[in-house]
């Protein structure tokens, strides 16, 4: 088939014929060629015209009749790749005498068979570079997407770093604020440890004071003790001694009795 191309509603009521010829309706074809022949003389932006179509199409030799009465100038129309009705039947290899109907038609055409097979050549070569070209736009466009692809992927993973970044700048902010915090906890520390150094150092003076104490108070204790000691024997000896000189008196008195 040649390269699709549907009339706009605006055309549609002037190329029907040309759209039931795309179709492969030869029966409407026939009937509105007939009715309205002018409609034969449309060709599309490819340069197709309705007996282009219905030789691509190897249509019915009644078809291509009826076309062809209705605008006879259609014969040696070329489209936009330079090719007659009859050059596209013999491209697609039509019946034998569609081929030999179209040839009849436009005498310029009567050409021998190595001649016939250049022209079938020449169309397949343009046809080719059509294709060609037609698979080049398909790889440029897939290029492109792949490209787009590409580039949307890199525009996620620039996305995705951003915010990893983002995310190893608030650790570090965070590391940052538990450096000072840890600082100041460690100054705390000391400062608490000093604290309970000199809360240290004056339990241990208070308690050298306490000792020092006692011992005053002992050694005031052991003085006493051996000053009431001395003196207790001191009275004793004394009241001993007394009481020895009476007792002597006594036995004194009884012995001079």
């Amino acid at each position: 088939m040649p390269p699709l191309n549907i009339p706009s509603l605006n055309d549609q009521e002037k190329v029907m014929l040309y759209q039931y010829a795309f179709d492969e309706n030869a029966d409407a074809v026939i009937a509105r060629a007939q009715t309205h022949p002018h409609e034969a003389e449309y060709k599309d932006s490819f340069g197709y015209c309705t007996l282009h179509i219905l030789a691509w199409n190897k249509a019915p030799i009644e078809a291509i009749d009826a076309v062809y009465k209705a605008y006879s100038g259609a014969i040696t129309a070329r489209n936009n790749y330079g090719s007659t009705p009859f050059e596209l039947a013999v491209r697609e290899k039509a019946p034998q005498g569609v081929i030999e109907y179209l040839r009849e038609a436009d005498p310029s055409k009567r050409i021998t068979e190595a001649e016939e097979n250049y022209h079938s050549l020449r169309i397949h070569v343009e046809e080719t570079k059509m294709r060609v070209c037609a698979d080049h736009n398909d790889v440029v466009t897939q290029v492109t997407g792949v490209s787009r692809d590409v580039q949307n992927i890199r525009d996620k993973h620039r996305t995705d770093l951003g915010k990893v970044e983002g995310d190893i700048a608030n650790l570090q902010r965070e590391n940052r604020n538990l450096k000072i915090e840890t600082k100041c906890l460690v100054s705390f520390v000391e400062s608490l440890k000093e604290e309970l150094n000199e809360i240290r150092s004056l339990a241990a003076e208070k308690e050298n004071s306490r000792n020092h104490e006692v011992n005053e108070l002992r050694n005031a204790f052991d003085t006493a003790m051996v000053k009431m000691k001395a003196t207790l024997e001191s009275e004793n000896n004394e009241k001993i001694n007394n009481f020895r000189q009476s007792l002597i008196k006594v036995v004194c008195s009884l012995d001079s009795t």
